[in-house]
Order: C-alpha cells, then structure tokens, then sequence
C-alpha cells in the first residue's frame, strides 16, 4: 500500500489515549518520484485520500427506479405481471426464474410501471455480484460505501415503509447461498423481487418463452411492419425467443425485411463456431445466429472489435470515458474512432439501434447472454489483455484529484468480473498483482479487511512465483500486509512481515533507496505503538538521513520525518527538540505545498499538541483553530481528519473549562467517527471514552 494519510500511521485516525488527542503522525508506506520536487506517486499503488464522506439518513426518501430502461416494445406477458401482483398481496418476497435473455428485467419494470403508485420507494439493485450490490446501496442512501453500508441498508428498510427491492440478476451460487443472511434486507416493512436464472428458489415464477401472439406483436412493434405470416414464421425459427427476436427485429427496422432475415438466419454461415470445447444451449445456439446476422451487417471492424472487448466486461453500466481515458491500450480499429467524437458517438448509436448494447448517458449495458456468446467465438486471452489493461489504466485515485474515488467506485464491478476471469482461468500476469492491490486499497478504505487480506495475499502469491521471492514489489507485498496487521492490532505478524520486507529491500536496492526509508519510517511506527521509543527513534533517525541525501533537505517526505520524530519527542517530554522538528516540517510545507494544503494541517496539529502539554494554550487554540479550518476547507466537515481537530479542540477547552464549547465539539467529533468509521472502530471507541468522561467529571 503506498500512499499517505492525513492523519497518522495506518490509514485510518490514531487517537493517543493518554492526553485524549488524536497522534499527528502519518503512516509513510509511499513510492518516490526521486526527480520531482513535489510529491510523486507512482500510479500502480496510490491511495484515496480525497473521500468526502456523505451521511446516512435513514428517513432519506430512496430514488425511484428509472423506467427509461424499460423497452418501448415491451409485449403481453400479462399473466406473469398479474401473478407478481397477486403473489405480492400475499407474501412479501418473491423470485422471478428463467433462462437468460427471457425477459426477467423487463417485466419486472413494467410491474413498477403499472403498480409503482403502492410503494413509497422503489430501490432497483443490480446483484449481479455482492459488490455491486452493496454499491447500490450506497448508492440509493447517498452514503460512502463502507463496512456499514448494508446495516444502514437495513436500518433503512426497518424504519421506513410500503417500499420495493428489486434484486435483479442473482445468478450466482455463492451468493444465492448467503443471500438472505448476508445481503438482502428484512422484507417486514415492505416487498422483495428477485430476479435469477437459477432455478431452485422457494415462492418462484418460472417465465417461459413468448407465446406465438407474443412473439407476433412484438415484431409488429420493434419493425412498423404488419406481416402476419412471415413474422409468424420468423417466430418459430427462433423459438419464440424474446432476446433474440429483439435483435432480429431491430436488424430488419434498420432496412431490412421478415425474408430476408429469415434467409440469413437459415444460412449455416452464421451458426455458432465456438473454439473451446464448451458445447452451447439451444438459447446460445439461436442468440448466436441472431448476434452473427447483425455484427455481418456492421462493416466497421472498430464496433466489432469494442463489442469483443466488452464481453469481459460487467454487463451493466460500463462508462465509456474509460475508452478515451486508455485509448493507446486500445486496437487501432478502436482507437482512430475513440479519437474522434462525432464518429465515436455514431459508433455508440450504431450498435444501440442493433440492440447489441444499450447507450445512455455516457454509458453503456450489453446483454449478459451475448457476452458469453460473443466469448465462445473469439481468442479470448487475446481480447481479456485488452479489457484488462483498459481497466488497469482507469482504476486509479489520486490524492490530489478529489473525484478520483467515485470514478474507482463507479468500475468497481468491472474490475471484479476481469478479476473472476483471471481467477477462473489461473491466469499469473504480474499486472494482475497490482490490479489486486488496487482493490485491496479500496477495501482498505472500506473496512473490509478480510477481502482486503485476501487480495493482498494473490497479489503476493503471484509475485512470489513470477518475480521471484527478493524481488522489490514482492517486498511490497509483505509491507502492505504489515500495514494491514498493525492496523488490525496484529502487531506480532506486522514485525515480522515489516522486516522481511526490510531485509529484501536492503539486498537488492541501493541502501539510500526511498523504499528502505518507507520501512524504516513504518517499522518505527510500529514501535512506537508498542511503546519502544529508543527502537522508534534510531529508525526514524535512519529514514530521515535516505531522504535529506536522496529527495533534498525541503523535500515533503523530509518534513514528514521531521514531523515524526517531533510527535516523539512530544510523547517523550522532549519539547524542545519537538518544537525544533515541527517548525522545520511547517516551514517545508508552507513554502512548497502551501498555507492550505492538509499536510500544512498536520504540522499545526502536531505544534499544537505540543503546547497543550506545556500549558501553553492561547498558542495551542490559535494552531488547533488554523488546522481546523484547513481540513473543514479542503477535506470537507465530515471528514475523520475534520473530527480529530473537533475532538483535540474539545480536549483543550475542557482543559480551560470552557464546557459548553467542549461537549459540542466531542459531539460533533463522535457523529463523524460513527458515520464514516463505524461505531466499533478504535477511534470511535475512544472518542466516545472522551465525551463519557468528560460528563463525567462536568458532574
């Protein structure tokens, strides 16, 4: 993990009980741009710093679900719709079951249409994994998605009434098996849909194909054509089958006729040549011949090769500014297109009025059915390489750039689905590793640190096999789970994982190398959570001598040793020294990262800190009050870093007497820490021990 944190040694708030402020070290763990006078992050292993948190509210009105992804085809189907509403007077959850592109989605989407007047609130969630589920609803309750995102979720749904879940596409076992447990919410207050191709759910309704009159009507609306017979004899050469009568209907609205297209489909040309072994269904075999008919009709190669690259794409809601944002990732086809806007666009609405995608609002959505059939057809490992370094190159944040975690979040599902292909075929690509790590930073941030743990360990299995067990990033790995252990409190496993990341770093690098200075600057944080100061200190003193010499004496990362070895010396009582570093650490950050930067922030906090303990508290207001208004300007009023100058203000009035001003501040430092970071996070927990004691002793 190579990034800092506002705020201290791991990522997440370090509050130091003893003096009940919050510790004003950071956590290091960074890569160098040596030649840049600024602070250089390598892309392949950087950190959200920039997240402003939203708060849960839990009498928030859910958005209703947009019916524009409705078809303005939609056809019969009047028996299932009924059977939904009569089902759903009765019971509260119910389950939608059938073949891929049978119509699932679409019914359920005119159910709401025709009934959305019952329900208070209507939540459409895409489940097509846990994570993407989980999104939604973040998404729905306008929160930042977290540990707590599916509590919330369900703290919603017990509140508030007469509201409708959809979960659509629950098509994978694993989580079918811990669904209601794990992820769907109590259906008391309100009615569940659930939508899935598998088949052994309790309380279901088993759609079957369209109806000859279906299928009939439905070609009369998709192609303005009136043809009874030929349309009637359209419909049974494709059995009935709703996807595949939409693309053979929108091929014949694009200029064609009901004999024409029933001649291509006859023709063994466009039958499914498939180059695995993996023997295709009659509902894949006819989806084929139908896709196969309308690509032939595109003759531009870019559509074609865009459509190959997306099948290993999540299906829903795939933005299409990744294609510009990796555009020299891209085939040449692609990339002269992508170039220009105007043909770009026409591309996006060529495709579109085949029905091969769906294009809306700078995204777009491919049929899941027709990403497996597309992939049974194609060198996949050829296209996989393409799909995966697009979102390789996109799935990156930067603290500087504070929309960089939404757009993470927004491919979140993409990086998944390439990640459970790689998965599934033990592909050991050294690239795959960082995407890991990619992940896992977010999971970080998250609170997941199982996943989080997961994710490091296959991007450490990997570069142990391929690069080797000395190898730098291979010692990365190992850093990052340090990290994640001290974190967790593991501290035992952290210093043993701390060290040999040290030792390989030391073998194979320069001994002046950044990286040597990253572990001893964290090692020594680790010490120092454990109490050992003299070990603390020659660490600290070692970091800060590989980057006086290799970045410069004005370096950030120079004053950030400072600032560390000042936080020390603080805790030891040596206040002279302490004042001596932060003034050095606050002079390098004023002049080159300026007044209002965060890391600014961090050395008023830290000075402050420093004349609270020697009494002086008109001096420690005055820089307490000048971080405060630095984080509530550039990190938001939300924000944990916001919260730890609420909760170190808080201490120096009650220090003052001024009681009124402190419980408002430890208040308001609490609801931050409990909405953002959790109720059982360590620095939750403390703060809440501050304000108790605090009325405690008001009394």
């Amino acid at each position: 993990m190579s990034e800092k944190n506002f705020n201290n040694n791991n990522g997440q708030i370090n509050i130091a009980k003893d003096d009940s402020n919050i510790n004003s070290e950071y956590f290091d763990g960074s890569k160098y741009n040596v030649s840049n006078n600024n602070i250089g992050i390598l892309s392949n292993n950087t950190k959200i710093i920039y997240n402003f948190p939203k708060i849960f509210d839990p009498n928030k009105k859910i958005m209703q679900t947009n019916l524009a992804m409705l078809s303005e085809n939609f056809t019969g189907r009047e028996k299932y719709i009924k059977e939904i509403e009569c089902l759903l007077t009765n019971q509260r959850v119910i389950t939608i079951c059938g073949n891929g592109g049978i119509g699932k989605t679409q019914i359920v989407l005119k159910y709401i249409e025709l009934y959305k007047e019952k329900y208070n609130s209507i939540a459409f969630v895409n489940a097509f994994n846990s994570d993407t589920l989980i999104s939604d609803y973040a998404k729905y309750l306008n929160i930042d998605n977290d540990e707590n995102t599916i509590s919330n979720m369900r703290h919603w749904t017990n509140i508030n009434k007469d509201w409708l879940f959809i979960f659509d596409n629950v098509d994978n076992e694993n989580l079918k098996a811990n669904f209601r447990k794990n992820y769907m919410v109590d259906p008391t207050n309100g009615h569940i849909i659930i939508t899935s191709r598998l088949k052994n759910w309790d309380k279901k309704i088993s759609l079957d194909l369209f109806s000859e009159d279906e299928s009939i009507k439905f070609l009369e609306k998709k192609t303005k054509l009136n043809d009874l017979e030929n349309s009637r004899l359209l419909s049974k050469e494709l059995g009935n089958f709703p996807l595949a009568l939409e693309q053979a209907g929108a091929y014949i609205k694009s200029g064609s006729s009901y004999q024409e297209y029933i001649e291509l489909y006859r023709d063994d040309k466009y039958k499914l040549h498939i180059l695995d072994d993996k023997q295709p269904d009659e509902y894949h075999s006819t989806i084929v011949k139908t896709w196969n008919i309308s690509i032939n009709r595109i003759l531009n190669q870019a559509s074609k090769d865009l459509l190959n690259i997306i099948s290993f794409f999540a299906p829903n809601n795939i933005p299409i500014r990744i294609f510009d944002e990796g555009k020299i990732y891209l085939p040449n086809s692609i990339k002269n297109i992508i170039e220009d806007k105007f043909n770009c666009k026409k591309m996006y609405e060529y495709l579109d009025r085949y029905s091969l995608i769906i294009y809306d609002k700078g995204f777009i959505s491919i049929h899941k059915l027709l990403q497996e059939v597309i992939k049974l057809q194609i060198n996949q490992n050829k296209w996989y390489i393409y799909a995966f370094n697009l979102l390789y190159n996109s799935f990156n944040y930067d603290y500087n750039k504070q929309n960089t975690w939404e757009n993470c979040i927004e491919i979140i599902s993409h990086v998944l689905n390439i990640i459970e292909y790689t998965n599934e075929k033990s592909l050991e690509i050294v690239n795959t590793a960082y995407l890991f790590n990619k992940l896992a930073i977010i999971y970080y941030y998250q609170g997941k640190y199982e996943e989080t743990e997961t994710l490091y360990f296959k991007a450490l299995k990997i570069r142990e096999k391929v690069l080797g067990l000395n190898h730098p990033d291979t010692a990365e790995s190992y850093h990052d789970l340090a990290l994640l252990y001290k974190t967790q409190g593991k501290y035992e496993k952290a210093e043993t994982l701390y060290l040999k990341a040290l030792k390989i770093r030391e073998d194979v690098l320069d001994l002046n190398h950044p990286d040597i200075a990253i572990s001893y600057n964290d090692l020594a944080l680790l010490y120092k959570s454990q109490g050992k100061y003299e070990e603390t200190e020659t660490l600290y003193l070692k970091a800060l001598k590989i980057r006086k010499k290799v970045l410069g004496l004005n370096h950030p990362y120079t004053a950030l040793s400072y600032n560390n070895l000042a936080a020390l010396y603080n805790k030891q009582g040596k206040y002279e020294e302490s004042e001596t570093l932060y003034l050095k650490a606050l002079k390098i950050y004023e002049e080159i990262l300026g007044l209002n930067h965060p890391y600014t922030a961090l050395s008023y906090n830290g000075l402050a800190l420093l004349y609270y303990n020697q009494v002086k508290y008109e001096k420690a207001e005055t820089l307490h009050l000048k971080a405060l208004k630095i984080r509530e300007d550039v990190l938001g009023l939300n924000h944990p870093d916001t919260a730890s100058s609420y909760n170190n203000l808080a201490g120096l009035y009650k220090s003052q007497e001024k009681y009124e001003e402190a419980e408002t501040l430890y208040l308001k430092a609490l609801k931050i820490y409990e909405e953002v970071l959790g109720l059982k996070h360590p620095s939750t927990k403390t703060v809440r021990e501050n304000l108790n004691d605090f009325l405690q002793n008001k009394k």
